[in-house]
């Protein structure tokens, strides 16, 4: 192990970085930590504090000494508190690492499926719901319509702006009337080879 540890030291390009990761091996994190910042090392000072838990010093790093790993310290935290059990924490920093659009109605998914309680999929909705973002609300938009609940996804795809969609949707369900309006009330380019299906 302590053979291992001076192998991957002998990467960084500094001599206290280097001395940083054996003492890190041997279990002298403050020591580390001092080394990382004697050599101005703050994304590696930033990992360390991940890895043992400081996440308050972590997010503190990233956020006056390491800004191009800040997005990336927030998502692990967010991770971290979502593994805790903190869902609202990890709402936050999901949003604050910009990977909400993805992560949040995945983490609160499976907490769904997981719990098998319908509310944990109701607060989904509801985090949508006081979105203003449109990938998202598309998102929920396409979920909505793939388990058939077409009213709510019209109401989605409305607030995305998704003509296309809703198009698509008054189709399906033979509202060619709808349809029409839609094209006709949007006239937009896009839409031509669905004016030429409905006339």
């Amino acid at each position: 192990r302590g053979a291992a540890a001076v192998r991957l030291a002998k990467q960084e390009a500094e001599p206290e970085a280097c001395i940083a990761a054996v003492a890190i091996q041997l279990g002298l994190i403050h020591d580390a930590d001092r080394l990382y910042r004697e050599c101005g090392r703050y994304d590696l000072l930033n990992q360390l504090y991940q890895a043992s838990g400081f996440w308050d010093r972590a997010l503190d790093v990233a956020e006056t000494k390491d800004r191009i790993h800040l997005k990336t310290t927030h998502h692990h935290y967010a991770m971290h508190l979502e593994a805790i059990g903190d869902i609202n924490g990890a709402v936050k920093h999901f949003e604050l690492a910009d990977t909400h659009r993805t992560e949040v109605p995945r983490m609160l998914f499976d907490l769904s499926q997981v719990s098998r309680d319908p509310k944990v999929l109701s607060k989904l909705e509801e985090y949508i719901a006081h979105s203003s973002d449109p990938e998202l609300i598309k998102w929920w938009a396409g979920y909505c319509e793939s388990i058939g609940q077409y009213d709510k996804a019209r109401h989605f795809y409305h607030r995305a702006q998704n003509y296309f969609s809703l198009v698509r949707i008054a189709c399906f369900n033979r509202e060619i009337p709808r349809a029409k309006n839609i094209v006709e009330e949007t006239n937009n380019g896009q839409y031509s080879i669905c004016r030429l299906t409905l006339y």
